[in-house]
Order: structure tokens, then sequence, then C-alpha cells
């Protein structure tokens, strides 16, 4: 039987072992993420947490809703046997009658129909690390490899444990300048999540220097048992003059080929990053996003 659980009733001990058994593991779904990216989460448990679905909520103007929270790519239903379209079927049924407007992305083994409501295909781009890296530099794109002979050029180095602030602060230089949405709350958010998620597991703060030391661009990973993901970027204008990124990837390849891990580069569906990740030979793993609404005709016009 599957249970709604508020915040309060969940065992995140047995929450969190469920995602470390899981066949869909992914480091979202781990309560240390979730009570920093929405603090008052619930959750959907079938029997003694032998699957388990988060229930990002809000409530706004009276009506409770469920949405995609910064920072979260993926969330959905997490099987710990094999991926079962039934039960996911079956969860996404079991999903309360109070929320009103649902609009959440699942993860890529939570493929599905709806009945009612519409899903939408996103893209997610992974490479596998099981290779040697002469293996996995050859399946770079011809643009990736003249990029990384570019940067070889300009003496640039690697540097770790640069500060989450200094990878944001080059973010909001950069693209952060142009997206509306993320602002001193959201920042703030991440650095909590980073500094959270270097107390649960492995967290790489990567930064490429030129010769006189300065930071030209960096990036975050965070370790679960089976990915490397790439969580937050940012870089400079002589970074981007110099191929950095494309030099700091290729780092965390190198470093970590031969091992049995994925990398996932968290997206995209814009095309121009999307060409970025694929140009490392990556493939592309797409996960749903479903859109249900359930508000009255009065107040449809609300989405």
């Amino acid at each position: 039987m599957i249970k709604h659980l508020t915040h309060t009733q969940i065992n995140k001990v047995l929450w969190d072992k469920a995602i470390t058994n899981s066949i869909n593991e992914l480091m979202y779904a781990y309560s240390w993420y979730l009570d920093v990216v929405c603090k008052n989460w619930e959750a959907l448990v079938l029997g003694n947490y032998e699957a388990v679905m988060p229930l990002t909520a809000k409530k706004k103007f009276t009506i409770n809703y469920l949405y995609n929270p910064f920072f979260v790519q993926q969330l959905g239903v997490f099987l710990v046997n094999n991926s079962n379209e039934d039960l996911v079927q079956q969860f996404m049924n079991a999903i309360p009658d109070k929320y009103k407007f649902v609009e959440i992305n699942l993860n890529n083994d939570n493929q599905i129909v709806l009945e009612k409501g519409k899903v939408y295909e996103n893209k997610n781009y992974e490479l596998s690390l099981q290779h040697s890296y002469e293996y996995l530099k050859n399946r770079y794109s011809g643009n990736n490899k003249r990029n990384l002979k570019k940067a070889h050029t300009f003496k640039l180095q690697i540097q770790e444990n640069v500060p989450s602030k200094k990878i944001i602060d080059l973010f909001k230089l950069d693209k952060g300048a142009t997206i509306k949405s993320l602002k001193k709350p959201q920042y703030a958010m991440l650095e909590q999540l980073i500094t959270e998620a270097e107390i649960k597991t492995k967290v790489l703060r990567l930064g490429v220097a030129n010769e006189k030391n300065k930071i030209l661009a960096g990036a975050v990973f965070i370790f679960t048992k089976s990915k490397i993901t790439f969580l937050f970027s940012g870089n400079s204008s002589e970074g981007k003059q110099k191929a950095a990124m494309f030099y700091l990837i290729d780092h965390v390849i190198k470093t970590y080929c031969n091992q049995d891990l994925i990398l996932d580069f968290e997206g995209s569906n814009q095309i121009g990053l999307a060409n970025f990740y694929k140009s490392f030979g990556s493939e592309n793993n797409p996960y749903p996003t479903i859109k249900l609404n359930r508000l009255p005709k009065a107040v449809k016009w609300m989405k």
C-alpha cells in the first residue's frame, strides 16, 4: 500500500537507505538534499520504504501544488527492485487530490503515459567512465579536441577546493546576469546545498587558473554511489577565450576514468549546452516532466 506521509512522519534513515539501494539513485532524492531545496517536502511511500517518491510541495493563495525546486533536475519514483511501469503509475495515481496543480520532473526510469495531464521529455547527457582515458578522449568531437589543444597552450592549471562562493560569483557575472529567477535567496540556497553535500558525501570544487593564479572558471561536482553530477559552474570572458571549461571537464574525465561511475552533465534542453555536453562523447538519457492541472476553472488562469 502506498502511504502519503507529511514531512514529520518520514523516517529519513529508512528513506536514505531506500535511495542508496534504489536502481535509479540520484543525489536530488536524498533527505539532506531535499531538506535544503524544499524544507517541508512530503512523500509517498510503498510498504516499508520499498519504493518512495518525494513530493515537493508549496502553497499559494490557499492552493496546494507540487513544483520542481531550484537545483533539482529529477525526482519521481525510486524503486529498490526492478523498474515497474505499473508501480510508477500507481504512485502517480496516489498523489493526493489536495495538490491542485502538479508540474514536476520524474527520473529517467519513470517513463509514463498520463490519461489526464501532459508529459514532456527533457534531455540529459551522461558519460560512462568505465573506459580508459584514451578510449574516452577518442570519442570527443573534433571541435572539443581543438579547444583542448588550445587550452594547453595557455599554461592553465587545475586548483582544488576552490570556494563555492568564488564559483557562484563567476556565474553571476556571466550567465547569472540574464537569469532573473536566480536571486540572493537562491544563491544562498546553493551555498548551503554545497556545504551540506560536503558533510554527507564527496564534493569536488574545482577551478581553472591562469599563469597569474587567477581563477578563470570553476565547477562543483557531487558524488553518489554511481554518479558524479555536474551541479554548477561559472566561467569568465578569459575562461571562454582559453577554453577553460573544456580543460576542467577533461581533467575530471581523466581523473575518474576506468571506474564504475557515470558523469552526469545535468542537462540540457538548450541547444548550445547540449552540444557542449555531447562534445565529450556523452549520450542523451531523457527524463519526463508531468503536468496535471486540477485547478477550478475560475483559477486556471494562474497556470
